[in-house]
């Protein structure tokens, strides 16, 4: 679910788990390093890739596919 309602408190949404992937971020982090570090908080891996998937709409990361590497959009001051 990706945000709450009636049913789902929001610490079962991913709306609540996108500050766990922006805080492990470093400068260039690799994919699989990074659900190795956050896995426990997710899930399963369509979880993950879901907070992703929002993360990249709302342009707060940005992902090399072709090197696998994730880092903070070049406006994001977060790092």
């Amino acid at each position: 679910m990706i945000t709450p309602n009636k049913f789902t408190p929001f610490d079962q949404t991913v709306l609540s788990k996108l500050h766990i992937i922006l805080s492990k971020i470093d400068r260039e982090t690799p994919i699989t390093n990074l659900f190795l570090e956050t896995e426990s908080n997710f899930n399963d891996i369509n979880e993950f890739i879901l907070t992703l998937d929002v993360l990249f709409v709302l342009q707060c990361i940005s992902i090399d596919f072709k090197e696998g590497i994730i880092k903070h959009a070049p406006w994001n001051k977060m790092q």
